[in-house]
């Protein structure tokens, strides 16, 4: 087979696969987080059964411990966002002058304000803020299985 045609069957292949996965999202997302739960707390489950522990406490250790990573995981996300929260504000000069720097480039490419102006008046915004809370709902996915239900009441 020539090796143009191995190159475009596996790229076909690649276009698949990705499609697959992104119409599998809401349930590959959290089953792979299981996986990867499961394969990490496993040994702990190991040593248990060889020390002589019964068979359910070990099994009862194991969920105490996928619990313990996932609100672990859950409050570092939490604080990461608090601080984020608390720096942003001390940005706001930088912005300005990015800002500045972005209306002189505009100005150089010879679009005016009046023009940018324009622009911004006929964006949608509730666009942009449907699409960052769908960005939002995909990261709690991560987190839950609930997001079917977060999508119906996001979407009304």
């Amino acid at each position: 087979m020539p090796r143009g045609v191995i190159v475009l069957l596996g790229g076909a292949g690649a276009v698949g696969l990705v499609a697959g996965m992104q119409a599998l999202a809401d349930i590959l997302g959290p089953v792979l987080l299981a996986l990867m739960l499961t394969v990490a707390v496993r040994p702990l489950m190991s040593w248990a059964e060889r020390h002589g522990w019964p068979r359910w406490l070990a099994i009862l250790i194991t969920l105490l411990a996928i619990n313990l990573i996932i609100i672990g995981l859950a409050g570092a996300l939490a604080v990461s966002v608090a601080q984020l929260a608390t720096i942003l504000p001390t940005y706001q000069a930088q912005f300005a002058a990015l800002i500045d720097e972005v209306t002189s480039l505009l100005g150089q490419a010879g679009i005016g304000a009046d023009q940018v102006q324009t622009a911004l008046d006929q964006a949608d915004f509730s666009r942009v803020a449907s699409l960052i809370g769908s960005l939002l709902v995909g990261l709690a996915g991560a987190f839950s299985i609930g997001t079917r239900v977060d999508r119906f009441w996001l979407d009304r």
